[in-house]
């Protein structure tokens, strides 16, 4: 080892890290013994250091010590949490070694097969993966990571929505051409990316407008010791197959442009393309690229920005890399989804079966459990873009601790977020709060972000029961009781980065408050009260407000049907009115429906959902 200064006029070839570190003492002033110029020089040649807070005694945080490809070390280092970390990843990168040195023999490139290609980058990925935890390959994998994922989106014009948009787009066209009007069941963000209604950032001030939905905020502190004992969730090849299978070829494909479609090609070339897949999307989850060159292209995104109705401030929709979303979107299927929603019945929005209808059954019970029970409808500015990520740590250290890795996989970094001018040129900005929407795992994140806050309030105050679905809480049970619930969350929103939004706040309350209870409604900032109201696509009121609103949906569906009677009337085929049907009849239809049912029948139902006590 030489001296890393450039220059250095004593440039000699230093026989152990410890001369090494003391030349860098001396001669360059390097006076923190964790500089961390030295430990990039050093981590290489497969040195590392102790951690400040090792427990194996003075002086031992100082010194730099060389672990073996076994990981032999002195045995009073085996409770160190940075050796811990360090044996932690030494292992993974050990098994995916192996893995990638089994499969490499089988990639073989076509002739298509370009430098710029999914296929080659894969390969190359691979290929620098089978040295496994000797020295240097986290290194050279970063660097041949970060040309896969080199970015392509700068010029791409304004107008060019992302490629998922495409046949979402041509269904609506269908149905909006067959039934003369927008399909009801789309999200109104959706809605808008299907018509082309991207917001437009023509102006400083848009640039503002853009700017100010991503705030700044504290970044995730280093690794504890508790985080060491946690890997991200093992994929296997059959979950990879199965959700490549599944996704449109139409999706997008982020930044670099390798998307599902290429997938799919590579898919279908042989099983051990998938293989391959996976073992690239693995070493993300598993922080391999963390602190390394590769570490701002796998947080790096596209947004669009769609233009909401009445305009304001446009919602974000950020497109991450397909291949980094392997292994979280796996992940954020069956294990750690279901594991949450086990635990917490009250949390509706996470991998719960019809949750938007048990959440709507549930208020609707509980309101018609007491005369004078009412419902605190809360809704928050920015919810999304707004929570703390430390706050979101700390929930995923409590609740699911798998889910750690992947939190700092995708946001250790302050990941940057590349969208488009309405001139044809490229702007950037840096999120250092929040998840994006789009993330496969935002969700989860976000209700990890949440879930503390919302079990404090519970336990807190047992009078008025605490639902959510994702950012939409309800507050329900006896005014006072409700009240008190409403004003113990929203005095300890501080630390969740979260901000109420009075002006959307509402106060369901099917027989009025009492003139009591107005005034300290009032005084809390509630000052909307009303009998009735939408929740979650539903409805909830009286029961002459509710069934008004049922006459006017089915008068709707009923013209629906006879409008598709009318086109098979006129020659269209049975596809295209199977799908006008599926899209805009009938799953309105169902989750109406189920929305209205009571909390006993729904208990009954093949559902299976429980009302909590």
């Amino acid at each position: 080892m030489t001296c890393p200064v450039p220059g250095c006029a004593h440039h000699h070839v230093y026989s152990t890290a410890g001369n090494l570190a003391a030349h860098t003492l001396s001669v360059h002033g390097w006076t923190d013994p964790f500089d961390t110029r030295l430990q990039a020089y050093l981590e290489p040649f497969g040195f590392t250091q102790c951690g400040r807070n090792c427990r194996s005694g003075a002086g031992v945080g100082a010194s730099w010590l060389r672990f073996s490809v076994r990981c032999n070390v002195p045995t009073q280092h085996l409770d160190c949490p940075h050796y811990a970390q360090h044996k932690h990843r030494h292992e993974h990168r050990v098994l995916l070694g192996k893995e990638a040195t089994k499969v490499l023999p089988l990639l073989e490139l076509r002739k298509n097969d370009g430098e710029d290609s999914l296929a080659f980058h894969v390969r190359a990925v691979v290929e620098q993966m089978r040295g496994g935890a000797v020295a240097g390959t986290e290194v050279a994998t970063a660097r041949r990571l970060k040309a896969m994922l080199a970015s392509k989106f700068v010029g791409r014009p304004a107008s060019d929505l992302p490629s998922h948009v495409t046949q979402l787009q041509a269904n609506i066209l269908q149905c909006s051409k067959l039934l003369r009007e927008p399909v009801p069941q789309v999200s109104r963000a959706m809605r808008a990316l299907g018509r082309g209604q991207r917001f437009d950032v023509r102006s400083e001030a848009d640039q503002a407008l853009v700017q100010s939905l991503f705030p700044q905020g504290d970044a995730l502190p280093p690794p504890s010791f508790a985080e060491t004992r946690w890997a991200a969730p093992r994929i296997d090849d059959d979950a990879v197959n199965r959700l490549i299978k599944r996704k449109d070829s139409l999706s997008a494909a982020g930044l670099s442009g390798h998307g599902i479609k290429a997938m799919k090609g590579l898919r279908k070339r042989g099983r051990h393309w998938v293989t391959a897949l996976r073992l690239v999307s693995q070493a993300v989850a598993d922080c391999w690229f963390t602190g390394t060159e590769a570490e701002d292209a796998v947080a790096a995104c596209a947004l669009t920005l769609v233009a909401k109705p009445g305009g304001g401030k446009p919602r974000p929709i950020g497109v991450g890399e397909a291949v980094v979303n392997l292994a979280r979107t796996v992940a954020a299927g069956a294990l750690l989804l279901r594991q949450i929603q086990a635990s917490h019945p009250l949390v509706f929005g996470l991998a719960s079966t019809c949750g938007t209808d048990a959440c709507v059954a549930l208020v609707r019970a509980k309101l018609r459990a007491g005369p004078g029970n009412v419902a605190i409808l809360l809704d928050f500015s920015n919810a999304f873009g707004s929570l703390s990520r430390v706050a979101i740590l700390k929930g995923a250290l409590q609740y699911c601790p798998q889910a750690v890795p992947l939190l700092r996989a995708a946001y250790a970094t302050d990941g940057l977020a590349y969208y488009a001018l309405a001139n044809g040129e490229t702007a950037s900005l840096r999120a250092t709060r929040g998840v994006r929407q789009g993330d496969s795992l935002g969700p989860l994140l976000f209700m990890l972000g949440i879930m503390p806050l919302l079990e404090d309030t519970r336990a807190h105050n047992m009078g008025a029961t605490l639902s959510s679905y994702l950012d939409d809480l309800q507050q329900t049970g006896p005014e006072l009781e409700a009240l008190e619930s409403f004003k113990y969350l929203q005095a300890r929103l501080e630390p969740t980065g979260l901000s109420l939004n009075p002006s959307k706040c509402r106060v369901l309350a099917l027989a009025g408050l009492s003139d009591a209870a107005r005034g300290l409604y009032a005084q809390a900032g509630l000052t909307e009260v009303v009998d009735s109201a939408g929740l979650l696509g539903s409805h909830i009121g009286r029961a002459d407000s509710t069934l008004e609103f049922l006459r006017d949906q089915l008068i709707t569906y009923r013209q629906r049907l006879d409008a598709v009677c009318a086109c098979k009337d006129a020659g269209v085929s049975v596809q295209r009115l199977y799908k006008v049907l599926h899209y805009c009849c009938m799953a309105s239809v169902a989750h109406l429906f189920r929305s209205m049912l009571t909390a006993r029948s729904l208990k009954n139902s093949r559902w299976g959902w429980r009302q909590p006590r």
